[in-house]
């Protein structure tokens, strides 16, 4: 492996940043962080700061992750898929609104996009708009019929509403 190769060759402190994505990228999240925690001064790169984040989310550290997500959406302000992994993360601890907020802001810019559309309609849900919900998720199965996280959330939908065969047809 010529990556696992250079770095070997390299001191850590020089190549903070490569070493974070390989890691990353073998899976190895635990070195992430001990890198991120040992050498934050040098890490200055949205691209980075959004692996950390993700190796902090994978380990179950939701404020960390979210505090670099924050400083990756703030950096790169139109990166969408970054603002949704953001929003979701927030929904999952229970930060609704702000949730909202970056889904809005995405769906604004772009309409079609289904994974805005998606938290969007799992939002609605999970705060009993049932209606809302299976607007957001239809306009998402408009745009992509196969696209299954929303068949999914409008099963959930159906179920909610005991329409049972609906939700078998998702």
């Amino acid at each position: 492996d010529s990556a696992k190769s250079y770095l070997a060759k390299t001191s850590p402190a020089e190549t903070v940043e490569e070493r974070i994505h390989y890691y990353f990228l073998v899976g190895n999240y635990t070195q992430v962080v001990a890198l991120a925690r040992t050498h934050s001064a040098k890490t200055e790169g949205y691209e980075t700061w959004y692996r950390i984040g993700q190796a902090y989310e994978f380990l179950g550290v939701a404020d960390t992750a979210l505090s670099y997500y924050q400083r990756v959406v703030k950096a790169e302000p139109l990166r969408h898929s970054y603002r949704i992994k953001y929003a979701n993360l927030l929904m999952q601890t229970s930060q609704m609104d702000r949730a909202k907020a970056e889904f809005q802001f995405v769906l604004k810019e772009q309409p079609w996009q289904l994974d805005a559309l998606n938290g969007m309609g799992l939002w609605c849900l999970v705060n009993f708009e049932i209606d809302q919900a299976e607007t957001y998720l239809n306009r998402a199965l408009g745009y992509d019929p196969t696209y299954e996280p929303a068949m999914i959330n409008l099963a959930k939908v159906y179920i909610g509403r005991n329409e049972k065969k609906k939700a078998k047809e998702q």
